[in-house]
């Protein structure tokens, strides 16, 4: 199976075990789409570049994506005024 179908399976299968709901790419917007190019041309280049086989690409981009969603988010609020 090629590693970007093992990325979308497995996002799939968390998504839909944290009650998400799956947006198929047919109905995707233009930013999603991005999202989607980005993340595949990324897995390409470490395919091509790195020792790493698709399974431990898959692994390694579950754990980035739930790092990216574990970690907390700082709020910030600027003292500059933008609007002067």
């Amino acid at each position: 199976m090629p590693a970007i179908r093992m990325a979308n399976l497995l996002q799939s299968v968390r998504m839909k075990r944290e009650g998400c709901l799956v947006v198929r790419i047919g109905v995707m917007d233009r930013a999603s789409k991005q999202v989607v190019n980005e993340v595949a041309s990324l897995l390409r280049r470490w395919s091509e570049e790195s020792d790493l086989d698709d399974t431990q690409l898959i692994k390694c981009v579950t754990k980035g994506v739930d790092k990216y969603f574990d970690d907390d988010v700082i709020d910030f609020s600027s003292d500059i005024d933008l609007d002067e």
